[in-house]
């Protein structure tokens, strides 16, 4: 039974936020199981780290060294323990590193993005729709929780599901939510507010919301301030949940709001940056579950208004029930109960 768990992750301006996002999430859930939660990190914003220390959650900051082991071995001090990863860190992913976790008597779960590699974990968690098309290398006693059936979501995310018709705005046009994760290195943001205040389609409401890192949100004011369009624009707000129900279609990079606005019914819009975001973003055009435009770099101001006229003059019921058939809004219960198995 566990009763001790240690979650090794971090956020900067080069990764952003969702990892930390997400594993929080997952803490608090835990925590409601009488678990003490530990996080382990090489970088976290002082905002976040004063937000896990007023729940009562110890945080360990580590120097960064090429080899984790032995540190993060040595913080795992207490019996019936269980460490949780959710890094790109090659080291976490080679053999040495989670076998000898394992066998130290330490539980091991990989939160993951990648298939490639062997796992020896006890629980491997691919949220991604991807995963349901990849098949994972691993022991016979790992748990393989595999697609957005177990999908990290808060709980007012089960309770505006259960009641979402109260939600929806039920307005004539559109209401368009634009939200790119803690930074938005690219200013996605402010590219694609700017095309929709271009474009030649009746839109009724956008709704911004900025990550904690967004470094550009008095231009966004100024943009919103001589719109024609209501513009409604929000920093790090917890109101996430009521602002993607009452969306119809949600431009972002492709984490973890594609899920959380999945479950609301919402038209996927997605423009990556890193690897991973473009990866997965195809993945989700290709297959139609939703829109991938491709990067920045691909678009002009005008021919990014003209692509958005044509999304908003587009039926894409489809993508919207093809994504939502496949995400469980209580998918971190199964999470938990996994790991309550353990």
């Amino acid at each position: 039974m566990i009763k001790n768990c240690y979650i090794r992750v971090d956020a900067n301006s080069t990764i952003g936020t969702g990892h930390l996002v997400r594993t929080e999430i997952l803490a608090d859930e835990l925590k409601k199981n009488n678990i003490n939660i530990t996080f382990i990190c090489n970088t976290i914003p002082k905002n976040y780290k004063t937000q896990l220390l007023k729940k009562n959650y110890t945080v360990f900051t580590i120097s960064p060294i090429k080899n984790e082991y032995d540190t993060i071995s040595s913080i795992i001090t207490l019996p019936n323990s269980l460490l949780i990863i959710d890094s790109d860190n090659p080291e976490f992913y080679t053999s040495d590193f989670q076998t000898s976790i394992r066998q130290r008597n330490i539980k091991l779960m990989m939160i993951t993005f990648f298939h490639q590699h062997h796992f020896f974990a006890d629980i491997i968690l691919n949220q991604n729709i991807m995963a349901l098309s990849q098949t994972y290398s691993c022991e016979p006693h790992t748990i393989q929780l595999l697609g957005p059936q177990y999908v990290i979501l808060k709980k007012e995310y089960q309770k505006i599901f259960n009641n979402l018709q109260n939600y929806k705005t039920h307005l004539p046009n559109k209401t368009i939510l634009l939200t790119f994760g803690g930074i938005d290195k690219p200013d996605r943001t402010r590219f694609i507010y700017q095309a929709l205040l271009d474009s030649k389609k009746k839109i009724d409401k956008i709704i911004i919301v900025l990550g904690s890192m967004y470094q550009n949100k008095k231009d966004i004011e100024q943009l919103a301030k001589n719109s024609k369009i209501k513009t409604d624009i929000y920093q790090n707000t917890p109101q996430m949940p009521y602002l993607l129900a009452e969306s119809d279609i949600v431009f972002n990079s492709g984490g973890l709001t594609v899920w959380e606005a999945g479950v609301f019914n919402n038209l996927i819009v997605i423009m990556g940056h890193t690897k991973r975001e473009q990866t997965g973003g195809k993945f989700i055009g290709d297959n139609q579950y939703g829109i991938y435009l491709g990067t920045k770099d691909d678009y002009t101001p005008t021919s990014l208004a003209k692509t958005i006229d044509t999304i908003l003059q587009t039926d894409y019921t489809p993508f919207i029930t093809n994504l939502s058939k496949q995400i469980d809004v209580n998918g971190i219960e199964k999470v938990i109960n996994a790991i309550k198995s353990l």
